[in-house]
């Protein structure tokens, strides 16, 4: 244990003095500051647009960190050869591939902890959602919490892609290979319910449409934000399904990667 924490602690130092991180999460905070501005696009309809800009540019951006960063953490070692070193001590290739998961994890969490607290800001100059009558909402408080929360675990999930993908492809191949999959993973929903709403699909189509279900990550259940801010009903139950599948898949993922990882030569 305190070997792997020793190198979450090195992989969380050395990816924060990344250029790419740091400029990716500096147009973040911009963009969403620029919501105060680019709300003023739409008439009466201010908070709506605050809302799903600034949700939507913490999902965009969190994506972007995931993929960019991520696709690097393994080729970097292995590129500049520092692998060798860190496997020539008593290291395991689990243990490595977990540093790299909950290293760039725990920076996902504070970027997107800051960029939650800079959206805060602005809702709280530009609306009285948080602020009305001088009584802090606190359920709307709760409401951007869980959405960011459930943003964060598709953060992770991604991570959990882009590791998996990134311990036997290139950069590129396993960028590629991880959008991909979070494509498919927002759509499973759609092509079942196509599948089984449809009079006159084939049985091999439904057997495909329930292998791409139960077969992919679904991402679609993450994105709770609709859900939450039109106060569609749901249950908790629910809620801790779509959390533990996230997290089931990625164990899943990593110890994939952890066995794909560990078949290869340097």
């Amino acid at each position: 244990m305190k070997t792997l924490f020793a190198l979450v602690r090195n992989t969380f130092r050395e990816t924060i003095r990344d250029r790419i991180l740091l400029v990716i999460a500096f147009f973040g905070v911009i963009l969403i500051v620029s919501t105060l501005f680019l709300s003023a696009i739409s008439v009466r309809q201010d908070e709506k647009v605050l809302l799903d800009l600034g949700l939507g540019l913490i999902d965009i951006f969190g994506m972007l960190i995931t993929i960019f960063v991520g696709t690097q953490l393994i080729f970097r070692e292995v590129d500049k050869r520092t692998i060798f070193v860190i496997l020539s001590k008593p290291v395991t290739r689990a243990h490595f591939l977990l540093s790299k998961f909950f290293g760039l994890g725990a920076i996902l969490l504070l970027i997107t902890s800051v960029m939650l607290f800079v959206f805060m800001l602005v809702i709280g100059f530009q609306t009285d959602l948080i602020i009305h009558d001088d009584i802090i909402g606190c359920a709307f408080i709760g409401k951007l919490l869980l959405i960011t929360f459930f943003s964060f675990l598709s953060f992770l999930l991604m991570l959990a892609l882009v590791i998996f993908f990134s311990s036997f492809m290139t950069p590129v191949l396993a960028a590629f290979s991880s959008l991909t999959v979070f494509v498919i993973g927002h759509l499973t929903d759609d092509i079942r319910m196509f599948a089984q709403n449809q009079v006159n699909v084939s049985p091999v189509f439904e057997k495909i449409a329930d292998a791409i279900y139960f077969g992919f990550p679904n991402f679609s259940i993450l994105n709770v934000k609709n859900f939450i801010l039109n106060d569609i009903p749901f249950t908790v139950a629910e809620l801790f399904a779509a959390a533990g599948g996230a997290v089931a898949w990625m164990i899943l993922l990593l110890l994939l990667g952890t066995f794909f990882f560990s078949q290869r030569e340097f």
